[in-house]
C-alpha cells in the first residue's frame, strides 16, 4: 500500500495544521499516512514537543526513527538529496515536497494530485481549504481531553452556564525581538460586534500574559470579563486546558494564533460566532473560513 508522510512541527495549532494536511493528502490518494513526529523537534528553539497523541481520539501512525546523532545526520542528508532530486521532477513524481512560501497560499493541486511514489511533505499548510472535505473526521479525532483539575472544571462550569465568548490574546513574549501589531482596535471592534448579539455575554480571556491582555483591553473591561489564570496547570497541561475551555465557549474572538484557530474551527458548528483578524496571517484569505466574521487588524 502506498504511503504519504507528513512532518509535524511547531506548537499545538501548527501540529494540527500539519497533520490535517497530511490526512487530506492520504485520503485523496487512498494511501497510509505516516506522521514524522520527531525530526521537527530535534532543534526546536522553544523546546516544544509533539502533542497530538494527547488527544484521546488521535489515531495517527507515528514514525519510529532512531534518535542517535548518526541517524539524525543520515535522515537530514537523505531528505536534502530527495529535495534536490524532486526539484527537477513533475509534482506527481516528487519524493519530497516543501510548502511554497512565496507567498503562503492554498495549493489545490497538492490535494488533487495522485502521487506515483511515497511523498514526504514539509510545511505548515495552514489553510482550512486543504482539509474542509475531511472536517467531520478531524472533529471526531480531535475532541480535546476533558480536564480533571477542579480549578479548570470550575471555569468550564461557568462557561457552560452562561452565554460565553472566548477571547484569545497572545503576547508573543517568547519571541524576543519580534514586533507585533497593536491589536487593541481589533479586539475592541470584535467585542462590540459580539455585544450587539447579547448584552449579558461573559468574556473569558485566555492569554500567555494576563497583564499584557489587561492593558490591551483596559478601556472596556467590566464585570463581564473573566481572566482565566489556571495556577494549578503549566506547560502542555495548560495548553490542553485552555484549548478545551476555548472549545466549549459559545463564541470566540481569536488572536493571531493557530492555537485558538483550531479550538474554534473544531467546534464552530456549536458556536454562534467566531471572529478572526483579517490581514495578519501570511495565508491571507485562505486562513479564515467563510462562515467566520473577519475584522480588519491594523
Amino acid at each position: 500500500m502506498k504511503k504519504s508522510t507528513v512532518k509535524v512541527m511547531g506548537g499545538l495549532g501548527n501540529q494540527l495544521h500539519c497533520y490535517a494536511f497530511g490526512k487530506a493528502v492520504a485520503s485523496h490518494n487512498k494511501s497510509r499516512l505516516l506522521v514524522d513526529s520527531q525530526s521537527g523537534y530535534w532543534n526546536d528553539q522553544y523546546n516544544r514537543e509533539f502533542l497530538l497523541n494527547n488527544f484521546p481520539g488521535y489515531h495517527g501512525k507515528n514514525m519510529n526513527s532512531k534518535e542517535s546523532k548518526f541517524s539524525k545526520i543520515k535522515f537530514k542528508l537523505k531528505n536534502r538529496l530527495l529535495a534536490n532530486i524532486s526539484y527537477f521532477l513533475p509534482l506527481k513524481f516528487k519524493f519530497l515536497i516543501k510548502e511554497d512560501t512565496n507567498p503562503y497560499h492554498f495549493q489545490e493541486n497538492l490535494i488533487s494530485t495522485s502521487f506515483f511514489c511515497n511523498p514526504y511533505f514539509e510545511g505548515y499548510w495552514a489553510s482550512y481549504k486543504y482539509y474542509k472535505l475531511i472536517k467531520e473526521d478531524l472533529c471526531l479525532e480531535f475532541v480535546p481531553p476533558i480536564p480533571t483539575n477542579k480549578e479548570v472544571l470550575k471555569v468550564a462550569k461557568a462557561i457552560k452556564y452562561s452565554e460565553s465568548c472566548a477571547i484569545h490574546i497572545r503576547s508573543y513574549k517568547e519571541e524576543s525581538g519580534i514586533e507585533r501589531k497593536d491589536l487593541k482596535k481589533y479586539y475592541q471592534e470584535s467585542i462590540s460586534k459580539i455585544r450587539t448579539k447579547s448584552e449579558k455575554i461573559n468574556f473569558f480571556v485566555f492569554s500567555d500574559d494576563n497583564n499584557f491582555a489587561r492593558n490591551l483591553l483596559e478601556n472596556i473591561i467590566d464585570s463581564h470579563f473573566i481572566f482565566v489564570d489556571l495556577q494549578a496547570s503549566q506547560g502542555n497541561i495548560q495548553s490542553f486546558n485552555d484549548f478545551y475551555l476555548i472549545y466549549i465557549c459559545n463564541n470566540a474572538i481569536i488572536g493571531d494564533s493557530t492555537f485558538s484557530w483550531w479550538a474554534s474551527w473544531l467546534s464552530d458548528s456549536k458556536k454562534k460566532y467566531v471572529i478572526a483578524p483579517r490581514g495578519l496571517s501570511p495565508w491571507g484569505a485562505d486562513w479564515i473560513p467563510a462562515n467566520w466574521i473577519a475584522v480588519d487588524a491594523p
